[in-house]
């Protein structure tokens, strides 16, 4: 049989029931999805806002209406012409509907205005430059592409057609993620503010992450809180949970044993501490034996919270378990020293956490995805709504060490 549960009072606050009225989130990650069928057409390219209440619920808002754009500084008037570059420019564009209007689902190009801007380099005067705002990242290099060799456009009042060409364009290689932030006047550590208006529930039915509320919201709504909000004095930082987590594996890959803290911020004390260890070679103890000590304690949160051991002959039980715990903690941020190596031990020796299964979902937020490392450079994808700091990669920048191992840096 299964170790026994890890209590439930290492779990969040349980979120209450809705309508929730404003919603005001402490910013903790934030990447780019694809929301619904995941086919990159029509509105199915997202952001995804990872946060935390100031009641310490996990929040993820979807932003599907967040688009990438780049200015681009073309020869000639084009002032009145911006309907004739977008329907060419979507005509030029390779995927995009040919008969497709600006904003419809088959276009690649959104929009095209005119816009004042003084370019950064050379010291260049005021000009006009068109703003073209594009589905998604896939549709930006395509579009540059075209402007670069130039696109036919009619003429006015029965003018000869024209060329409108460029070849000098700007902000084109900045991440959405980097632009909605900056554009926002956002950051990592920052408040959001989603008024009631403007987002609804996912239903349990069509959620994609494990985050306590699901919204999608109207981005351009999303605010963001001043820093000298006189609400935010004194408590500018939510009960953000901070998972330390190690593991180990044996000579041949496989696991042998893992530690946890979880610190919760504002609280004095550590929140959650256990152990897994396996126990190899020994003898299969007998069902009726096995966990038959029942132990009855009332959680206090001002006392130190004691570790929990937890022990199995059966790897695969206890990495299931293991995960199970992960997902009940649902860490902000996880601290670990040599990343690769823990991610070793919880992934197995595969390396591998299938989607949805309980190491999957403790590790990340998304229901949908997996959880891999390549072995060779030992970056792990798939882990998101959560930070990650490895702090060995921290101490490589910043100090000049013969040995960077744990017992080392302890002793230092």
């Amino acid at each position: 049989p299964p170790p026994p549960e890890a209590p439930e009072y290492w779990a969040r606050p349980r979120l209450g029931p809705g309508p929730h009225g404003t919603v005001r989130l402490f910013i903790v990650d934030v990447e780019e999805a694809i929301a619904g069928t995941g086919d990159d057409s029509g509105q199915s390219h997202e952001l995804r806002l990872y946060g935390v209440t100031a009641d310490g619920n996990s929040v993820c808002a979807r932003l599907p209406d967040v688009r990438p754009y780049f200015y681009a500084l073309c020869d000639g008037e084009v002032r009145g012409s911006e309907a004739s570059i977008c329907a060419a420019l979507n005509a030029a564009v390779p995927g995009a509907s040919k008969e497709a209007s600006a904003g419809s689902a088959g276009a690649s190009v959104l929009a095209v205005e005119t816009v004042r801007r003084t370019p950064a380099m050379g010291f260049q005067p005021e000009a006009d430059m068109i703003k073209v705002t594009v589905r998604g990242p896939k549709q930006m290099t395509p579009c540059l592409k075209a402007l670069e060799q130039g696109v036919r456009l009619p003429g006015a009042d029965g003018a000869a057609a024209w060329e409108l060409q460029s070849g000098v364009t700007f902000e084109a290689n900045i991440p959405l993620t980097l632009r909605f932030l900056i554009d926002g006047d956002l950051g990592g550590g920052r408040w959001i503010e989603l008024p009631a208006d403007s987002y609804r529930e996912v239903p349990a039915a069509e959620r994609g992450t494990s985050a306590q509320l699901e919204i999608v919201a109207d981005a351009s709504k999303a605010a963001a809180v001043p820093l000298d909000n006189e609400e935010l004095q004194g408590s500018s930082i939510p009960p953000v949970r901070i998972l330390s987590v190690q593991a180990l594996v044996d000579t041949d890959g496989r696991f042998g044993a893992a530690a946890i803290a979880l610190a919760v911020q504002g609280s004095p004390r550590l929140h959650a501490r256990a152990v897994w260890m396996v126990a190899r070679g020994a003898p299969p103890p007998r069902a009726a034996e096995e966990w038959s000590e029942v132990t009855c304690q009332v959680y206090d949160p001002g006392a130190a919270e004691p570790a929990k051991v937890f022990a199995s002959n059966d790897e695969a039980v206890l990495l299931e378990h293991l995960g199970r715990t992960l997902e009940l903690l649902d860490a902000d941020l996880i601290v670990s020293h040599d990343f690769p190596q823990t991610a070793r031990g919880l992934l197995g020796p595969r390396a591998l956490a299938k989607a949805g299964s309980a190491m999957a979902r403790g590790v990340g937020r998304r229901l949908a995805a997996e959880v891999k490392m390549t072995p060779k450079s030992g970056e792990v994808a798939g882990i998101a709504g959560r930070l990650v700091l490895d702090i060995q990669k921290q101490v490589e920048k910043e100090h000049r060490l013969t040995d960077y191992s744990l017992g080392s840096l302890l002793h230092s």
